[in-house]
């Protein structure tokens, strides 16, 4: 509905708006110009008066809209047979008195006939003026005309029946097609179509209404269920019912909403509540409480009426509001309330920021001062030239941030009471609503009472963990309903019984309704002197809007930014219109629209920010608007944050990409989705990322085939791959999905770096899979494209996989030389950037499978460097998925060592890490070695729970069996806590996986136990056992694995000394290695305490001497 900007006034040169009737800025009568004479011309004229040319082109195209209408179609019964039987000038003096009978009844309940089709006519009723009880008024219309046209007198006895058929619902609706006597108004879409269908269904003299009809006119009348019928032009059968006779009033609405009067009705129960809630809280019994229920139901006014209570006693007051459009937009709703609270003005240098901010945090004590830095960055506050540079990765950034922002909510809890209020979390970010799990944790013991609003559908992460008291709001009984609207009404006088009683009726007791539909009636009342009773929220919202046509269009706009919007965006956005507004009458029109109730003015706002009174009254105002039109507005919105937002769009990509969608601009809403998925993996906001990069990626397979959707699709899987990594796990089905993808695409694609994120993905895969054959062909490409270019980053990254892959086979001499050469060419600044694409820092998963390598050579010392190195380079990252990579590592690295305490703190952190970033497959791993842990450490029957519930999560997460040093330490607690037959029967399968999948990493070990375990529950099978310890001899003494050799060889040696005698070859061997590994010690390869088994092979073969 684009706005003709070339009228202005006549009086004050201001621009005028289409279909003002009169000036915004002076006040003066609008008036055209007709181009051919030059004469003044109202502005609803659509012909010159004067020489009668065409004037509505253009404007005719502006008035073009959505709207809901209801239709109806009128046919005279028997019209033929009647022409044939009577004289033409008969028939046309029965039609005539048809049609003013049907002209007078319409009239009457504000309908509109749009046109004369032979003998019927057609009828709109909401259109071109809505009204709120547009639907009622159609069933009314046509129970009269069937009632009425029958009686119609006629000197030659014809029978006079009409049928009718009414359908309701959204067209497009405001073309004007034909001229002079043929001039119409035109409706599109199905609701015409089916009225017309529903009207030849329609026995004479009755009237057939649809089932969207039905539900809008509830129980005002009785009706027939017609059942189900095939209708020409319509792919299913269609109910329908006749109407027979109207009812008494009955309810009116099922789902529209507002907020509810200023007095407190109908909620003391409620109420009490809250302030029972308060008085603990305040007491020092932190209270937080879930407010619930459907929009419009009066959760934000009892929020707002508690707040009101508290307004004359000390304390301090942080409001939230989550919105719609930065749901994937971390911490959103904390970042608004921050800059709100500093009272940032956007005239305000980085200095004058910093100020405003430092002064803010003090409120909390000294001690905010040193968290400064922290909010500087997440307000994006430039603060280099006062404060040291953040020298820390983006992970640890967060995690101190999400510290500060407790720590500042502590502070101020020290110093009085805090309301701490989050309003719409069903819109919340996952990043919030973590920041508010911990929250609801950190307040148990401080004076603060946190109330939290959502909408029914937002299922709370905390309330199965009786954190939270839940209160959901029901609808107001009728007297409390009918007291509301006399309140509303009382400033404007008394409205009559029979109006309130259907505003108490029709409103169904949900606050919102009451507040609406009360106020359109008194804005009806203000205009006119009679105020339409509204029949639906929808109508009711068109008609407020139908009364704002000079500033409506400003409101459209409004609602396409968002539910909130600046004064400087929306200007902006008009002048991309073509149509520049000056500062004083745009803030005129927007007074006109808070004066109407559709806007509030944000308290406080330094930017002229405004705010929807209700989503709905957006949502009403956004779909009246053309699709074509809400495309253009869109991209103006999009070009104009580009243009002169760019810190706004830099920062939040999402709503970019969200206008661009809405746009149609396909390409640039690929391109910023992209951009707004890398922002969040960046801020390890993984959850958001990929959603994000999804949105991306449908764009992507609407592009046209070709070499460009194919490089974008390939782009866009592997980095969602990256996401699914760290978010679901290498072997989650997403991750594996987005990667078969890029396999597939890449083959066509001549980028080698992208063929390198493709190999890397699948091999990972395969890897957590335990399956070698795909590991090997990914390895071997990898190396084979960077054979080349050593030393550079994708050569290190290749020669890392190589070596996990010789590790995993037990091929530990090889995977050290390929570690070694990976992390010859590491340069930790030039390859911490690689972590994004990779999933991790390649020197860190370097290092702990090197030392993972060394330590079964017997090179325990160098093993123990690289293993506390790698737990440092990654906590130096910051990057979430390579700190979780390191203590998962390093649980396994004391797995090895059979170190369980000295694995305790690395478990712990392994679970922190992956629950506060969402990291699935991480937390399966947490999960169990923090079991593991504490099942070693005495705490058995939670430790083994833990155990079991970290491997039911792997295979949760697309694993058909567990990693081997998981089934391998369940082993060994099942052991050593009554389930020795378990336990052998899980080594036993544990066998028979290692040798059909070729993961031998591990294999002499398990025969160890195994052996071990068969000698120790069938002592008649010794020479069995000893089979199978020698098997795992051979095994390490082929793998070099001097540190599984001793073991397995002490095993034998005891074994066999305990049954009758130790063999020569034994007790040699068993020498052998402990003077090997002397040897070892003393060129310091082997570390005093790295071994404890060589001290016992010591002192054992001292005993049998």
């Amino acid at each position: 509905m684009p706005m003709n900007r070339t009228l202005s006034c006549t009086s004050c040169q201001t621009e005028l708006l289409v279909g003002a009737r009169f000036c915004i800025a002076c006040g003066s009568k609008a008036l055209l110009h007709c181009a051919a004479c030059d004469s003044d011309v109202p502005v609803a004229a659509l012909h010159c008066p004067s020489c009668g040319a065409a004037l509505g082109s253009a404007r005719a195209q502006a008035s073009v809209e959505r709207r809901q209408v209801s239709v109806m179609f009128c046919d005279l019964v028997g019209s033929t047979a009647i022409a044939v039987r009577l004289d033409p000038e008969d028939t046309r003096e029965i039609n005539l008195a048809y049609e003013q009978t049907c002209l007078d009844i319409v009239s009457a309940l504000g309908g509109f006939i749009s046109r004369y089709e032979g003998d019927g006519i057609v009828v709109y009723f909401g259109y071109p003026k809505a009204r709120e009880d547009a639907v009622e008024s159609a069933v009314r219309a046509g129970l009269a005309i069937a009632a009425a046209v029958p009686r119609l007198s006629n000197p030659h006895g014809v029978e006079l029946q009409v049928r009718v058929g009414i359908a309701t619902g959204l067209v497009v609706v405001g073309d004007i097609v034909g001229s002079g006597p043929s001039r119409q108004h035109q409706v599109v879409g199905e609701t015409p179509n089916l009225a017309a269908r529903l009207q030849a269904l329609a026995e004479p003299g009755s009237v057939v209404i649809s089932e969207s009809t039905r539900r809008l006119v509830g129980e005002r009348f009785r009706l027939r269920d017609l059942g189900t019928h095939e209708l020409k032009g319509f792919a299913e059968p269609v109910p329908a019912w006749a109407v027979t006779d109207t009812l008494a009033a009955a309810s009116r609405f099922r789902g529209m909403h507002r907020r509810a009067s200023r007095d407190l009705l109908g909620r003391g129960r409620d109420a009490e509540a809250l302030l029972a809630c308060q008085r603990a809280a305040w007491a020092g019994l932190g209270q937080a409480v879930l407010i619930s229920g459907e929009a419009g139901i009066g959760k934000s006014h009892l929020v707002s009426w508690l707040a009101g209570r508290l307004a004359g006693h000390p304390h301090v007051k942080l409001q939230y509001q989550c919105s719609l459009y930065h749901q994937g937009s971390a911490l959103h709703p904390v970042i608004a309330q921050l800059g709100h609270a500093s009272g940032f003005e956007p005239a305000d240098d980085g200095a004058r920021r910093l100020d405003k901010l430092e002064a803010l945090l003090s409120r909390a004590g000294p001690e905010g001062a040193a968290d400064a830095p922290l909010f500087a960055a997440l307000l994006s506050v430039q603060g280099e030239s006062r404060y040291a540079p953040l020298s820390m990765g983006s992970e640890e950034q967060r995690r101190r941030t999400l510290d500060a922002l407790l720590r500042q909510l502590e502070g101020l809890a020290r110093r009085q009471p805090v309301l701490v209020v989050f309003e719409d979390l069903q819109w919340a970010d996952a990043t919030t609503l973590e920041l508010l799990g911990t929250l609801l944790e950190r307040i148990a013991s401080l004076p603060v009472l946190a109330l939290l609003t959502c909408r029914p559908e937002f299922r709370a992460p905390w309330a199965q963990q009786g954190k939270v008291s839940t209160m959901a709001l029901g609808r107001l009984e009728a007297a409390d309903a009918r007291a509301m609207v006399e309140r509303l009404a009382a400033a404007a006088g008394a409205l009559d019984d029979a109006v309130v009683a259907g505003l108490v009726d029709r409103s169904d007791g949900v606050p919102l309704y009451i507040e609406e539909l009360t106020k359109s009636v008194l804005d009806a009342a203000a205009g006119s002197g009679q105020g339409p009773i509204p029949a639906s929220l929808r109508d009711s919202l068109a008609a407020r809007l139908d009364r704002l046509a000079a500033v409506r269009e400003l409101a459209q706009i409004g609602a396409a930014i968002g539910r909130d919007f600046s004064f400087e965006l929306l200007r902006a956005v008009s002048a991309r219109e073509g149509h520049a507004l000056a500062d004083a009458a745009l803030e005129d029109a927007m007074r006109q629209l808070q004066d109407a109730g559709l806007l509030a003015r944000r308290e406080g706002a330094a930017d002229h920010a405004y705010r929807f009174r209700h989503a709905l009254v957006q949502q009403a105002a956004y779909d009246t608007l053309l699709k074509s039109r809400r495309q253009a507005i869109h991209l103006r919105i999009a070009e104009a944050l580009r243009a002169d937002f760019a810190r706004q769009a830099e920062q939040e990509p999402e709503v970019l990409a969200h206008h661009y969608t809405h746009a149609g601009a396909v390409d640039q809403a690929l391109v910023w989705w992209q951009r707004a998925g890398e922002w969040a993996v960046g801020r390890s906001a993984y959850a958001e990322a990929a959603s994000h990069l999804q949105r991306a990626l449908d764009l992507a397979l609407a592009l046209p085939a070709g070499p460009v959707q194919r490089s974008t699709l390939l782009g866009l899987h592997i980095t969602l791959g990256q996401v699914m990594i760290a978010s679901r796990g290498y072997a989650s089905p997403e991750s594996l999905h987005s990667f078969r993808q890029a396999r597939r695409l890449v083959t066509e694609i001549e980028d080698a770096s992208q063929r390198y994120s493709v190999y890397y993905g699948l091999w990972a895969g395969s890897h957590v899979r335990g399956d070698l054959v795909p590991m090997r062909e990914m390895s071997d490409a990898f190396l084979q494209e960077v054979r080349d270019c050593p030393g550079t980053p994708q050569a290190g990254i290749a020669q890392r996989i190589a070596g996990t892959t010789c590790a995993f086979e037990g091929r530990f001499t090889a995977a050290r030389h390929h570690l070694e050469l990976a992390l010859a060419g590491y340069d930790p600044q030039r390859d911490r950037p690689l972590a994004l694409r990779f999933g991790h820092d390649v020197g860190v998963a370097a290092e702990s499978y090197l030392a993972l390598s060394l330590w079964p050579l017997g090179q325990t010392r160098r093993a123990h460097e690289l293993a506390d190195a790698a737990i440092e380079h990654a906590r130096h990252s910051g990057h979430a998925p390579t700190m979780a990579y390191s203590r998962a590592y390093r649980c396994i690295f004391e797995a090895l060592r059979q170190d369980a305490a000295a694995a305790a703190p690395h478990a712990q952190a392994l679970l922190e890490l992956s629950q506060q970033h969402g990291m699935q497959w991480w937390l399966a791993s947490g999960i169990f070695f923090n079991g593991w842990t504490r099942w070693h450490l005495g705490d058995v029957q939670q430790g083994i729970a833990a155990m079991r519930r970290g491997m039911e999560l792997c295979r949760e997460h697309g694993l058909s069996m567990p990693p081997l040093v998981f089934e391998s330490l369940m082993a060994e607690a099942e052991l050593h806590t009554g389930m020795a037959e378990e336990a052998l029967a899980r080594l036993e399968q544990m066998v028979l996986r290692v040798r059909r999948n070729g993961e031998h990493w591990l294999e002499a070990e398990i025969l160890r136990r195994r052996g071990e375990l068969m000698g120790r529950l069938v002592p008649s099978a010794a020479d069995r056992a000893a089979a199978v310890l020698r098997e795992a001899l051979e095994v390490a003494r082929g793998q070099q694995a001097q540190a599984f050799e001793l073991r397995a060889a002490l095993s034998l040696a005891r074994l066999q000394h305990g049954n009758g005698g130790i063999e020569p070859g034994t007790r040699s061997e068993l020498g052998r290695l402990c003077e090997a590994l002397d040897a070892s010690a003393l060129a310091g390869g082997l570390g005093p305490q790295d071994l404890p088994e060589l001290k016992e092979a010591r002192a054992f073969l001292a005993v049998v001497a």
